[in-house]
């Protein structure tokens, strides 16, 4: 497992809690890494 204690890890797209964005930000904060997460809202016209 990694050790990604004092690491910081900027996950984009996680809007979608079972999608791979999430998915990726949980298993770095299981290695240690604080995790920021962004998304951006966005209106589809259909």
């Amino acid at each position: 497992m990694l050790d990604l204690n004092n690491k910081v890890a900027l996950i984009t797209g996680v809007n979608n809690p079972q999608g791979i964005g999430a998915s990726t930000a949980i298993s770095l904060a299981k290695a240690g890494a604080k995790v920021v997460c962004v998304y951006k809202e966005v209106e589809i016209p259909f």
